[in-house]
């Protein structure tokens, strides 16, 4: 990551507060102590970030938004390594039509499936793995298009890559539905033209007194490549501050080299210490058939 283009993105932000009505800047350090079935004890970085985002009025019901967001790592002191890549950047128009935005940014399929079946921290049951299809959260050269009308949550999507240079040229969409109170339904596809793969899923989360279950299947081809993936998540609150969770989830892939099936177990429990500081541990199992592996982690989060 070049740092100095960093350098001049926020003081470019900062120094422009007439472009923006709202500038407000954010970032998550999320690090954690993994012990491994070998006994290896490392410290780890979770996801973390750090990002800046504004928003400006137009007027007549039209405002315009834009956000960078830079990874880091906080568990290294490798001179030049702690910033890497962009995660986010993009900038956008919103009004009574919805929004547009383009840039680097968040798909619509993970918007609408990803975030309902993928609740683990650092690891466990999650999405569609690398097997047969790439992971599909933040996507390049992309142009998307987001409106709620009701209960309904609308996102569609085309990535614009000719040069393919950022993943290809593609398309998807999806869309959440929340019906009645503690309930959402939520369905995706998206389709690589470049790669000829396509993955679509449908997720389903609902509340009862406390319990929250959701359960997710996703399906996904490249060429004559197939995979499979079903979860189910259980969570509950303990307390106002403390939650757990389990998850469970096989896949199942079948490619030219012959078929194999992982299945996945995950504990997770988090205390939320208050502002913006969570303490959470987590047991995670993975079973290949070939190998079993476990891992058990605490770390510490805080968001601000």
């Amino acid at each position: 990551m070049n740092k100095k283009l960093i350098a001049v993105a926020v003081a470019g932000i900062v120094a422009a507060p007439a472009a923006y009505a709202d500038i407000s800047a954010y970032g998550r350090i999320n690090n954690s102590i993994q012990i491994d079935d070998n006994d290896d004890v490392n410290m780890n970085d979770n996801g973390s970030r750090f990002g800046f985002k504004g928003s400006g009025d137009m007027g007549n019901g039209m405002s315009a938004f834009g956000r960078y967001e830079f990874q880091i790592d906080t568990d290294t002191n490798k001179k030049g390594d702690s910033i890497k890549n962009t995660r986010l950047a993009f900038v956008g128009l919103s009004g009574p039509f919805g929004s547009i935005s383009l840039g680097q940014q968040w798909s619509a399929y993970f918007q609408n499936f990803g975030t309902h079946a993928s609740l683990n921290i650092i690891k466990g049951p999650g999405q569609m793995s690398n097997s047969v299809r790439s992971w599909l959260g933040r996507t390049g050269n992309t142009i998307q298009y987001a409106n709620n009308l009701g209960p309904v949550s609308l996102k569609l999507d085309a990535r614009v890559d000719d040069a393919d240079d950022g993943g290809g040229n593609g398309f998807g969409g999806g869309v959440t539905i929340n019906p009645m109170d503690n309930f959402t339904l939520a369905g995706a596809f998206d389709s690589d033209d470049t790669n000829d793969s396509d993955v679509m899923g449908i997720a389903a989360r609902a509340g009862f007194g406390g319990i929250t279950v959701t359960v997710a299947h996703e399906q996904a081809e490249s060429g004559d490549d197939e995979a499979d993936n079903t979860l189910l998540w259980v969570g509950a609150g303990v307390t106002d501050s403390l939650s757990l969770s389990v998850g469970y989830g096989t896949e199942s892939v079948t490619t030219s080299a012959g078929e194999s099936e992982t299945d996945q177990l995950a504990l997770i429990g988090v205390l939320n210490m208050g502002g913006g500081l969570k303490v959470w541990g987590q047991f995670h199992n993975k079973d290949t058939g070939a190998a079993d592996e476990d891992t058990v982690a605490l770390g510490v989060r805080i968001d601000f």
